[in-house]
């Protein structure tokens, strides 16, 4: 039983699919709170305005690219773990559609 005692179970996702189960991976609103908090940090301490919503700025970002490219994503959700880090930097990826190459070879399903 979770913190908050709803009950659940865990199983492999091959042995879900063969039983007719759906897979869902679903962010708690704790992480899209942080998020919120971290715009709201970086309008405080550096007085710049973010908008989450706008995906090309942050796909065609030049020093966003870099860092994926040198494998430093650290801090960021779901690409930080060592095994990403090190296939970026090996696919010397510096775009959107490599991130989401590298993304399905270390968490395929």
């Amino acid at each position: 039983m979770p913190p908050k005692g709803f009950p659940t179970v865990q199983w492999d996702m091959y042995e879900a699919e063969a039983i007719g189960y759906e897979k869902f991976d679903i962010l708690s609103q704790r992480g899209i709170g942080h998020i919120r908090e971290a715009v709201q940090l970086i309008q405080k301490n550096k007085g710049k305005q973010i908008d989450i919503h706008d995906f090309p700025t942050f796909k065609n970002d030049a020093k966003l690219n870099g860092i994926l490219k040198e494998g430093q994503p650290v801090g960021c959700f779901y690409i930080e773990s060592p095994a990403m880090r090190q296939l970026l930097k090996k696919l010397k990826c510096d775009n959107y559609l490599t991130l989401v190459a590298a993304s399905s070879i270390i968490r395929p399903g």
